[in-house]
């Protein structure tokens, strides 16, 4: 998926993803209502599943995205295990976060994977770290160090 932030004149933000296979790609335009709604899931290369309305005027197919969903297919590509899902704004990530969170994975190992999320002003950047904690242990450690916020709910 590849995401084309856009303002309309009156300043309200809307988005063009661009959905890509092997064989072809397409266009959904999510205008400002709508991408209020599925802004935080707009995330270069995540899986997602789309439903709108499709429209035809003139020979000019167009997608207009009502709904988003992200799908996840971290367990087929990871023996079966969901990812560990870990959300931080960009503005949180400093060289000391970075050193605690690195110890906080060290301390609970396991074979989940991890995935982290620097959520930007314009763009969400989600990261496959190369770490396999356990899910079952880590979620208060991340909570009391970081924030409820940066611990997100399984997909």
């Amino acid at each position: 998926m590849e995401v084309e932030r856009k303002m309309t004149k009156q300043g309200n933000p809307w988005a063009i993803v661009t959905l890509a296979d092997r064989d072809a790609a397409l266009e959904v335009l999510f205008f400002p209502a709508v991408y209020q709604l599925v802004q935080h899931a707009l995330a270069e290369d995540n899986v997602i599943s789309v439903k709108g309305k499709v429209e035809d005027r003139d020979g000019t197919v167009n997608i207009f995205g009502r709904e988003l969903t992200v799908l996840d297919i971290s367990s087929a590509e990871r023996g079966g295990k969901p990812p560990v899902r870990l959300a931080f704004p960009a503005h949180r990530i400093t060289e000391q976060s970075v050193k605690e969170l690195k110890r906080i994975l060290a301390d609970h190992p396991g074979d989940s994977p991890v995935h982290l999320s620097v959520r930007g002003a314009r763009k969400t950047t989600v990261y496959a770290l190369q770490a396999t904690v356990d899910p079952t242990t880590i979620a208060s450690d991340v909570k009391g160090t970081f924030g409820a916020d940066a611990w997100e709910a399984p997909w």
